[in-house]
């Protein structure tokens, strides 16, 4: 798909130009190497030009790549400007840690939304059986790092988000504020 181009003042400009400019980044599509050295170069470039103005990180993925997410929700989380994320669409697996790891109090959905808790999943695993017991292990490290990580930014008991996230668990915006994801329901 290519990127709209609009006439401004001073020529043409993207559509991911004008969206940094308005200290917006888009999260679309699965979350992969390509998309996470996109988001956080945004992340960065946005942060350095003003360290305190907050950036809306919009999302409407499936998830992804368990590494990746990680890497863009460190990003979000240690820089000094507020991280706004909204959903849009949907924010699936990896794509819900993103949204609920946004500043407190501004993380929102659209009404009709979906958020979609579940357990880190990994479909390439091949090799030896000594090979695969230790991604077998690695990947149940990172499933208790990362539902760690919902307990701690949902409020929630480290029980209940393991039972949650076990299998596939559907939230629309409503659910998803009463459960902690979010904080507001965008109309």
């Amino acid at each position: 798909m290519n990127e709209p181009i609009f006439a401004n003042e001073k020529g043409f400009e993207s559509l991911g130009a004008r969206l940094l400019n308005k200290r917006a980044i888009l999260a679309f599509g699965e979350i992969n190497e390509k998309t996470s050295f996109q988001i956080i170069s945004a992340l960065l470039y946005l942060a350095e030009q003003d360290p305190v103005a907050s950036i809306t990180l919009y999302i409407n993925s499936v998830g992804g790549n368990e590494t990746d997410a990680l890497a863009i929700y460190d990003v979000m989380r240690n820089l000094s400007c507020p991280i706004h994320t909204v959903c849009v669409g949907k924010a699936h697996g990896m794509a819900s840690l993103l949204l609920v790891g946004g500043a407190k109090g501004e993380r929102a959905a659209y009404a009709n939304s979906e958020i979609m808790l579940t357990q880190v999943e990994r479909d390439r695993t091949f090799g030896q059986a000594s090979d695969i017991e230790l991604e077998t292990n690695h990947l149940l490290d990172v499933k208790a790092r990362v539902n760690a990580l919902f307990a701690t930014l949902c409020d929630k008991d480290i029980a209940q988000i393991n039972k949650d996230m076990e299998r596939k668990h559907w939230l629309f915006a409503e659910q998803a504020l009463a459960y902690g994801l979010i904080d507001k329901i965008l109309k």
